[in-house]
């Protein structure tokens, strides 16, 4: 994992292999083995919290609705669609934010770019 911090600059980083990796501002996030980020259909997904929290977003949980809200940007979804919407436009996910292992996962490049964060991949 040492080199993957010796290549990070900042924002989030993402590394394939046996294991996905990544990091914020320099720093290796820590998951349980519940919450590893995912592949899914060639997308990075993370859990929703940990990420936004560690890019400085207060996130909001709306049971009735089951979407998500991020604060620092206007970033909404819900679980179960492939729709987000940023700062009042609509984007198209490949497959749906969804709930795995009782954590919600979104795709760590749409979240982290609509939070002000650079997303790269040292494979």
């Amino acid at each position: 994992m040492n080199w993957l911090k010796a290549r990070q600059v900042g924002g989030v980083v993402t590394s394939y292999g046996d294991h996905i990796y990544v990091a914020i501002d320099g720093k290796i996030q820590e998951y349980s083995t519940e919450e590893d980020p995912q592949n899914i259909k060639g997308s990075i997904y993370v859990p929703m919290r940990k990420i936004f929290e560690a890019l400085h977003a207060k996130v909001t949980w709306e049971n009735d609705t089951r979407s998500v809200i991020a604060a620092k940007s206007d970033l909404s979804f819900r679980v179960g669609s492939n729709e987000v919407e940023i700062n009042g436009e609509v984007k198209e996910l490949d497959t749906e934010v969804q709930i795995i292992n009782g954590s919600t996962f979104v795709p760590i490049r749409l979240v982290s770019e609509a939070l002000g964060a650079e997303v790269k991949y040292y494979f």
